[in-house]
């Protein structure tokens, strides 16, 4: 799946343009993000600057969502450093982008997130979980 295009919102997740820092809402269809609809500017006209704080208000948009916060389990046994190549975060994420509240775990902007594993062969990367478009947080191990 592609990351959704910058400054875009994700509709399904609650996504709308009273954030100034969506310049378009889009939806998840067969894998790739599609427009659907545009949004209009805001006032300032600081929209570059603001798209990069739009991940770290990421927390704030579920804070109204009455706390809700369901921990997130990955067995995490035999986590080591060294995995080579690095990772292109994002989309690409170290297990510890997904730990902490399932709600919050896609809003990231990470796609896939791998466990950096100790195995007969050295330190590799193991893929962990992956978010749908939908937004949903999927454990695969």
């Amino acid at each position: 799946m592609n990351e959704i295009p910058a400054g875009g919102c994700p509709l399904g997740r609650g996504g709308t343009c009273d954030d100034p820092t969506c310049t378009g809402l889009y939806n998840c269809l067969g894998g790739e993000w599609a427009l659907e609809l545009k949004c209009p500017m805001h006032d300032g006209g600081t929209g570059a600057g603001g798209a990069g704080g739009a991940q770290g208000s990421g927390g704030d948009a579920g804070s109204s969502d009455s706390d809700a916060c369901t921990p997130v389990h990955i067995d995490v046994s035999g986590m080591t450093m060294g995995c080579t190549p690095g990772l292109e975060n994002p989309p690409d994420c170290p297990v510890a982008a997904a730990l902490g509240c399932e709600e919050s775990a896609c809003l990231t902007g990470c796609t896939d997130f791998f466990l950096c594993k100790s195995t007969s062969t050295g330190p590799e990367w193991v893929d962990v979980a992956y978010c749908t478009c939908e937004g949903q947080l999927i454990v695969t191990q």
